[in-house]
């Protein structure tokens, strides 16, 4: 991995997907895990408007991150 590049995309191809999640799906498979990764956002919010934020998914078993009260 001599000349790694990091691309920050808009859109992802399945294949592009699948060569990304399938080492983590196969690592933890080996180890008992179920890999479900499932959509979450992060707002980021200023009285009732978002001012930012992050879009993913979860690596996990699948829970969902709970919000913290601020």
């Amino acid at each position: 991995m001599s000349d790694v590049v990091v691309l920050v995309e808009d859109e992802i191809s399945q294949d592009c997907r699948l060569a990304i999640t399938a080492p983590l799906g196969e690592f933890s498979a080996a180890r008992g895990f179920e890999f479900r990764p499932i959509p979450i956002c992060l707002s980021l919010r200023e009285v009732d408007r978002i001012v930012g934020g992050l879009i993913g998914h979860t690596i996990g078993r699948g829970s969902i991150p709970r919000p913290l009260p601020l």
